[in-house]
């Protein structure tokens, strides 16, 4: 990605041309390659021929990048697994409290966009995983209210972009972020930057959908109070 061979993970194109790449020096301390350190000259062949010999043996065509290490994603998996619950709910639910999120708002905009989302799966060919998203974003879209309730949305974006969160990728997180930071102003192509070029279409149709969810938020609350 540092070389700009790729926009996100690995592919064989991208394995070739690294390979390509390292044989054009004599020696290991000539490799100089961008964003490689000092301490990883040494190793960075040995890891190259290790990931084209899975590439080759397990006949995978992508992998994608993961910010936390393989130890920490088996412990969650497990940890799930024992509780029979998806770490990424605990993630969400730690969030809300650590940010006094309101819970009732959480829980109905999460409802109505889920609703959205399955109305429109079909047409707009939004996948489980896409729902998903759509609803923890619904979950976190106001935790920036407890920074400043102006621009709140844009506060939630970056808490949700930057933090830590347990069972997420980066690229979860990072389409979460645009969708919070989606929410309010005229839609900028800038916050589908961060995300592949190939779901920015869709990570767009999915802002329309949370973008109602959270207009329709107040009005299923003005339609509890008495007339």
């Amino acid at each position: 990605m540092t070389a700009g061979w790729r926009e996100d993970g690995i592919d064989r194109d991208s394995l070739t041309k690294l390979r390509k790449k390292l044989l054009g020096f004599r020696h290991i301390d000539e490799i100089d390659l961008a964003g490689l350190s000092e301490t990883r000259k040494g190793v960075v062949t040995a890891g190259l021929a290790i990931t084209m010999g899975i590439f080759d043996g397990l006949q995978i065509s992508l992998m994608r990048t993961s910010m936390g290490a393989l130890r920490e994603g088996v412990i969650y998996d497990l940890i799930g697994r024992f509780s029979h619950e998806d770490v990424r709910n605990r993630t969400i639910s730690a969030m809300q409290q650590r940010y006094s999120a309101d819970q009732t708002i959480a829980d109905l905009v999460t409802h109505r966009v889920a609703l959205l989302a399955e109305a429109t799966r079909d047409i707009w060919q939004l996948d489980s995983h896409d729902i998903e998203l759509l609803e923890w974003a619904g979950a976190l879209h106001e935790i920036g209210v407890a920074v400043s309730q102006k621009s709140y949305s844009q506060h939630s974006a970056y808490l949700v972009l930057n933090t830590d969160l347990p069972g997420f990728a980066q690229q979860d997180q990072e389409v979460m972020a645009a969708l919070i930071a989606g929410l309010k102003g005229k839609p900028r192509l800038e916050l589908l930057e961060p995300v592949a070029k190939k779901k920015r279409r869709t990570v767009a149709r999915m802002m329309v959908l949370l973008r109602l969810a959270v207009i329709l938020k107040h009005v299923e609350a003005l339609e509890a109070y008495p007339i």
